[in-house]
């Protein structure tokens, strides 16, 4: 279906219930002129071929044992997975399905299909009449408590880190420096659950005279950067993938590339040779790019005239218009699908021999190592693939929005989007920015807050509402926003709300008990943030791409502790200014808006 064009996409899973469920197949068309066509293929394909093998049946094992696994290391995801299998009737039906998966034969799966995969056991889009029947067996209510009585059940090892992640352990025991090459390094030796070893690495390249006019040649990178290698096809290197048990993220585009690497400690070294060869020697199969295009374009356009999109499209069409030529150009959807129409893979390949190299980045590891092993990789990987082009960070100046109104209807669209933003002069190095943060998530940083209970609870107004802060690290520029998605017809009522819930804060400030509570909510979100190696190694590679280090979040941490009470009021009076801001809004308004 999806690589002769006739789809964009295919999907199947099953709908898990105590009570007979159901399991569904789709597509998504690029022409629905093709239904038809579509539709007598899938059909065929699982009511008479059911074209399964041994080889896809051991890459399903592979897959389900290394997603249970990701399960079982994450007390979060162990915990919802329990809860869905008591709602099934047991909750140790969860490791029961585990030990079951392992024993399962292609001939149970195929006897399945067969029984179930028929033509009078389906429902589809339209109703096509049939003479005979061909009828499934009638689904019997299993019995789960008679049938765990007795199942042998195999039990998990306990886990016990070395020690805690803090910002002070983690700057005490980096081991910190940089290549000769380029590559600046973090490595964190510390014992893991399921002796998984976490890598970061981000590499960066080009500047904006290299990258003028040949930016759009990086379009479709992002999606095409774990495709295969040189010596590995995309099937192979998947398999190859599945075996070692590594969740491998990879992606680029016009400006660098960002690997994440997830792998037992047993195989770090085939899993980081196989990053090293998707990274330095990446095959881009044509069928698999058009067939990832399509798909693309498909998105871009079904996207399009949802309020949510809308509403980013005018944002950005509203922020400063940098030349065609310019990396920080912004292209509309239209302009977006153009390019896509008229790029080539020959572009792509192009950019990335010209771009790509190892000349400028950052590269972290947490997890049981030995840092002198991962600086011996690491020189003889990257010491000779240099970029082809000098690199120098591209930077977003400060630029005001207008103070304006934009406002768009779209029909059948009964949940607008509203936006208000006002553009900031600031970075979070600025002396106010802690609490202006604090004040942000006072008024509407989550569901407490006083632009959530306001418009959601008292007034029943919205099906979300909230404020944010977003700034850059170092460059002065940043911006507040107030956003909710509503009924249009609200749209005066949400607007009224939100400057009486303004004016109240200007006039009479947050509460301490306020602050309070969001100073103890911000210090347990920031100790989870810590928890999870993935986010350790991130922050070490943001880290070194900053030149800073572990003190830089220590001393946030103690301005949000230390901020009073009197800063974070000062801070919401002096830049909480609604009439700077450009108001936006998406949805079936008409009437609504003047």
């Amino acid at each position: 279906l999806v690589k002769p064009g006739i789809a964009v996409s295919v999907y199947g899973y099953p709908v898990s219930l105590q009570d007979p469920g159901l399991v569904q197949f789709g597509a998504t068309l690029s022409d629905p002129s093709r239904r038809e066509e579509a539709w007598k293929i899938l059909r065929d394909m699982l009511e008479h071929a059911l074209p399964l093998s041994e080889e896809s049946l051991a890459r399903t094992k592979q897959d389900f044992a290394n997603s249970r696994r990701e399960v079982l290391e994450s007390p979060e995801s162990l915990g919802l997975a329990l809860t869905e299998a008591v709602a099934l009737g047991d909750w140790r039906l969860f490791f029961a399905q585990g030990d079951w998966m392992e024993d399962l034969t292609l001939e149970e799966v195929q006897a399945v299909g067969r029984s179930y995969l028929v033509r009078d056991n389906r429902t589809l889009a339209w109703y096509v009449p049939t003479e005979d029947s061909q009828r499934a067996p009638a689904p019997a209510r299993v019995d789960i408590a008679r049938l765990l009585a007795d199942h042998p059940w195999r039990q998990q090892t306990s886990f016990e880190a070395d020690f805690a992640l803090t910002p002070e352990s983690i700057a005490q025991r980096s081991v910190t420096g940089r290549t000769s090459f380029g590559i600046d390094y973090a490595l964190l030796p510390r014992r893991t659950r399921g002796d998984r070893v976490t890598v970061a690495l981000r590499l960066q390249w080009g500047d904006l005279a290299s990258l003028s006019g040949r930016w759009q040649d990086a379009d479709m990178l992002d999606r095409m950067m774990q495709t295969g290698t040189r010596s590995l096809p995309l099937q192979q290197f998947e398999d190859r993938l599945r075996k070692l048990d590594a969740r491998m993220d990879l992606s680029a585009d016009e400006t660098g590339a960002w690997l994440g690497l997830q792998v037992a400690r047993e195989n770090l070294d085939a899993a980081l040779a196989l990053a090293a060869q998707a990274l330095k020697e990446p095959v881009f199969p044509a069928d698999v790019y058009e067939e990832r295009k399509r798909r693309l374009i498909a998105s871009i356009e079904a996207r399009r005239d949802q309020p949510e999109s809308l509403v980013s499209d005018m944002l950005r069409r509203a922020g400063h218009d940098y030349p065609a030529t310019d990396p920080r150009h912004y292209r509309p959807p239209e302009a977006l699908i153009a390019d896509l129409r008229a790029h080539t893979l020959e572009q792509m390949e192009r950019f990335y021999r010209d771009f790509a190299g190892a000349s400028h980045g950052q590269f972290a590891v947490v997890g049981d190592i030995d840092p002198q092993a991962m600086k011996t990789w690491l020189d003889a990987t990257f010491r000779d693939w240099k970029s082809g082009k000098p690199y120098q960070r591209i930077e977003r100046p400060f630029y005001p929005l207008p103070a304006e109104r934009r406002f768009v209807s779209v029909a059948d669209k009964p949940n607008a989007v509203y936006l208000q933003t006002i553009a900031l002069e600031m970075s979070e190095d600025h002396p106010d920015y802690p609490a202006l943060a604090l004040a942000i998530r006072l008024f509407g940083g989550d569901s407490g807050s006083r632009v959530s209970r306001r418009l959601r609870e008292q007034d029943g107004l919205t099906y979300g509402a909230y404020a944010s802060l977003s700034a850059d690290r170092k460059v002065p520029h940043a911006a507040i926003s107030v956003r909710a998605i509503h009924a249009p017809a609200d749209l005066a009522r949400i607007e009224a709300a939100l400057q009486e819930e303004i004016e109240r804060v200007l006039r009479d400030g947050f509460t301490a008990a306020e602050l309070d509570a969001v100073r103890q909510s911000w210090a347990q979100r920031r100790s989870l943030v810590l928890g999870d190696e993935s986010n350790v190694a991130s922050i070490l590679t943001s880290n070194l791409y900053w030149n800073d280090t572990m003190q830089r979040w220590m001393d946030f941490d103690e301005k949000i502790r230390t901020t009073s009470l009197a800063e974070v009021n000062a801070a919401f009076r002096h830049y909480v200014r609604p009439d700077r801001a450009l108001v936006l809004g998406a949805g079936e308004y008409e009437r609504a808006v003047n």
